[in-house]
């Protein structure tokens, strides 16, 4: 069962990077295969802290891990849910038209640019991604704390949320309760006799 443990465990937190490189999920082609690796290396580094974990609490209260169970859900969740929102914000399309990625912060001349027109989607649909690529030549920082912030949160998202699912399917049941450590068969507590 431990070997089992061990190989769903793995696969769960190599998978949502490998995703990534496949499929995407929305992010621009340029950055597909960064995220992705990172997102695969942070899975392999949840791997570890799950074992790590794993050891470390054996001994622990099942409220205990229930509680880190939850916070690493709700982490991993948090990021994911975010990491899409600013992915939408971020990423414009339009049909017979390439995507064009536009960082959340905009200053200077740029951003007055695009307010002027009513914002990143209206600039992106009236001058095109051509466009939106010669206005972001200025704005390298933006873009780049823009891809930062995106790249912590799918890390983060790659980290915790296998490590949430890892310890969930390690969880004690209440059915593995030895027999004789319960009572009876099936937990039951055995009924003396009267006197």
């Amino acid at each position: 069962m431990n070997e089992i443990f061990t190989w769903v465990s793995l696969i769960t937190a190599i998978g949502p990077g490998m995703a990534l490189i496949l499929n995407g999920f929305g992010t621009p082609e340029e950055l597909r295969q960064p995220f992705g690796i990172l997102a695969a290396a942070c899975g392999f580094v949840a791997f570890g802290v799950l074992l790590f974990v794993k050891e470390t609490f054996k001994r622990r209260s099942k409220q205990t891990l229930a509680l880190l169970i939850i916070a690493f859900g709700l982490i991993g969740f948090l990021s994911l849910c975010s990491y899409w929102i600013v992915l939408d914000q971020c990423v414009m399309r339009a049909p017979d038209r390439s995507p064009a990625f536009f960082p959340l912060w905009l200053d200077g001349r740029a951003k007055e640019n695009v307010e002027n027109v009513g914002g990143p989607m209206a600039y992106y649909e009236k001058y095109g991604p051509g466009a939106v690529s010669k206005l972001l030549e200025t704005q390298a920082k933006q873009v780049s704390r823009t891809k930062l912030l995106l790249l912590g949160l799918i890390s983060t998202a790659s980290l915790a949320l296998p490590v949430a699912t890892g310890l969930a399917s390690g969880f004690p049941r209440r059915g593995s309760v030895p027999a004789s450590a319960s009572g009876g068969p099936r937990g039951t507590p055995t009924k003396s006799p009267p006197a």
